[in-house]
């Protein structure tokens, strides 16, 4: 076996963690294909993601047959091919990641809540600053505020374009600014001017927080 401080790990141990490692890679290949086939993602974003995670299955299956016994004893060049696999399949694996992150998620969720400590160091306005951190900035007098700007697309920032941002478009619906706003999604306009209780998107936001059709869905309010 092989001694890393006080952990010891047998060969057979690492081979059975490698396969374990493989057979999961490549489960959350299948399910992200089934994933992605309900469509709404950004496509560049969504095949970048979709290789790199088929890269990490691949790559984590090499380092498996790499590292088992029966098969070096007959390709006495198969070992050699574990730590690059190894590796490959690591660096891809964070890559696929953050990039399923950000399609989940959209761009920059890895900072939208952090600290503002965080956010100095990463080079971003604090988070009372941008409307990126989710924040709705109090206004001091309603009445003199533009409704849109200030009042409607911060309120559709927090609490829809996870879903509906550049990354994701579920129904192809973008609500990350107003001309997207305006085009609607798949099943045509969502805001009909001078008709809001008549709109699909007013709609789906009085519905009854349980059901299934309103938005944002629960788990998603914030």
């Amino acid at each position: 076996g092989q001694r890393t401080g006080k952990l010891s790990v047998t060969e057979s141990t690492k081979t059975f963690i490698l396969l374990c490692a493989a057979i999961g890679a490549t489960l959350s290949c299948i399910v992200g294909l089934l994933l992605a086939s309900g469509g709404g993602y950004e496509e560049e974003t969504l095949s970048s993601h979709q290789w790199q995670g088929i890269g990490v299955a691949v790559f984590a299956w090499i380092a498996w047959l790499a590292n088992s016994k029966f098969l070096n004893s007959a390709l006495s060049w198969l070992p050699a091919l574990y730590m690059p696999a190894f590796g490959l399949s690591a660096i891809l694996m964070l890559s696929a990641g953050h990039i399923g992150g950000t399609l989940t998620h959209g761009d920059g969720y890895l900072t939208q809540y952090a600290p503002d400590a965080i956010r100095f160091v990463a080079g971003l306005p604090p988070k009372g600053e941008s409307s990126a951190g989710g924040e709705i900035k109090p206004l001091a007098d309603v009445g003199q505020a533009v409704v849109y700007t200030e009042i409607v697309q911060p309120i559709l920032n927090t609490r829809c374009v996870q879903c509906h941002g550049s990354s994701k478009q579920k129904g192809d619906l973008r609500l990350d600014g107003y001309a997207h706003l305006e085009k609607g999604g798949e099943n045509g306009p969502v805001l009909l001017p001078g008709k809001g209780g008549e709109s699909a998107l007013v709609k789906v936001f009085l519905l009854p927080v349980e059901g299934e059709l309103h938005m944002p869905p629960k788990g998603k309010t914030e």
